[in-house]
């Protein structure tokens, strides 16, 4: 005994479905076949040496263009930059001492100069620059001398400021 199915008249436009159906493709998707071969940028860095054996001419034509300049000379070496980072995190250490608050000032004016040290340290060597390094040098340990004498030794301020002036002057003379 067979029983009969009643058929579907076929949708016009439509296949009948067998399997799996097909991906769709966005409209960015990339063509199928072989890539096609790209050619990478001319290195202008290298001369291209078209024969195993360059006429002399070409090579020193290639050693006169290629002059290399040497980087300048920075103010600050890394170790001297290392160095005043080290100073930065005592002296904060230093802000916390007892007898910091009465000179609390003296200590941010020292804690300021060293950040302005380390954030110049790429700054490159010329006569007016060295010369301001040398004068911040000497400010700073002015002002090293107050802070380790006046908060740590216990010192009078006018007394260490009186022999910091009278240092000076006989340093001048």
């Amino acid at each position: 005994m067979m029983f009969a199915v009643p058929s579907l008249p076929p949708t016009p436009g439509f296949a009948a479905p067998m399997g799996r159906a097909p991906r769709k493709r966005s409209a960015f998707a990339v063509p199928v076949g072989p890539a096609p071969k790209r050619r990478s940028p001319p290195n202008f860095s290298r001369p291209r040496i078209l024969s195993p054996i360059a006429p002399a001419m070409f090579i020193r034509q290639i050693s006169t263009t290629r002059a290399v300049l040497p980087p300048p000379d920075l103010l600050m070496t890394v170790s001297c930059v290392r160095s005043l980072q080290r100073k930065l995190t005592c002296l904060t250490v230093l802000v916390k001492h007892p007898n910091s608050e009465i000179h609390l000032p003296t200590i941010m004016k020292l804690i300021h100069l060293v950040h302005t040290l380390i954030a110049n340290r790429s700054t490159v060597a010329t006569e007016s620059t060295i010369r301001k390094y040398q004068e911040c040098l000497a400010t700073m340990k002015d002002l090293e001398e107050i802070c380790v004498r006046c908060v740590i030794q216990g010192e009078n301020m006018e007394d260490v400021k009186e022999s910091i002036k009278a240092r000076q002057l006989q340093n001048s003379v």
